[in-house]
């Protein structure tokens, strides 16, 4: 038996009524297997939602893996999915972690990632949030975009993919044009300025950060389609 604190990032189904859950903890990403957990009488039945921050009790059964006994809800994040936007976010940032995290140290995403949850809760702009938590992301996994090149009194920049710096010049692996503001507002992501009173276009900023991991990790975040059609 092993017990650890931790987010369920994603369930998914396996065989008829087991479920496969991917749960964030601050040591990494733990697979669990919930016997019978789709089945509506099943005591653990809502653990099928993703973002529900618990302790989990678990065991080694007969075969190798963690088994799920039960689970004490710490906060009950799909309480608060009030629309189709937050949803999307939601679905985005647990494609994110699955995709791009392993094991080792990760106590400070784990905060980051309950601070980012928090704040959705009631933002303004989760724009905003969503790209707080993946510039911290960027931070973590080390391929923070380079702004030695930046001139922040031209019109237009880029990220350029390949060699990860911002400047004024476009290229094949270019990102999106985006205004020097916007530039100024990536960098203050990543210095820890305040952002929330900075009137740009944080859905784009949000699109560069993403298309950064995806050319970084040479993988694909298929939630991105859902959060710019809008």
């Amino acid at each position: 038996m092993d017990e650890f604190e931790g987010i369920i990032l994603s369930c998914n189904k396996y065989k008829e009524f087991d479920g496969v859950l991917n749960i964030l903890t601050k040591n990494g990403i733990i697979t669990v297997l919930g016997r019978s957990i789709f089945k509506e009488e099943n005591k653990n039945h809502m653990f099928c939602n993703k973002f529900i921050r618990a302790n989990f009790d678990v065991y080694n059964g007969k075969t190798n893996g963690y088994k799920l006994r039960t689970a004490k809800v710490l906060f009950y994040y799909p309480l608060y999915i009030n629309n189709f936007l937050i949803f999307t976010i939601y679905d985005y940032l647990s494609e994110l972690i699955n995709k791009t995290i392993e094991n080792g140290d990760f106590t400070f995403l784990y905060n980051k990632l309950i601070f980012c949850l928090d704040n959705l809760i009631n933002s303004d702009n989760p724009y905003i949030d969503a790209s707080y938590f993946t510039s911290f992301l960027i931070q973590t996994l080390g391929i923070k975009p380079n702004f030695e090149s930046f001139n922040s009194e031209a019109d237009i920049c880029y990220l350029d993919y390949d060699s990860g710096t911002i400047s004024n010049t476009n290229s094949n692996k270019s990102s999106k044009a985006f205004s020097v503001k916007e530039a100024q507002a990536l960098q203050s992501l990543f210095v820890g300025d305040s952002i929330k009173s900075l009137n740009v276009n944080w859905q784009l900023i949000l699109l560069v950060l993403i298309e950064h991991i995806e050319y970084s990790y040479n993988i694909k975040i298929n939630s991105k389609m859902l959060l710019f059609a809008r």
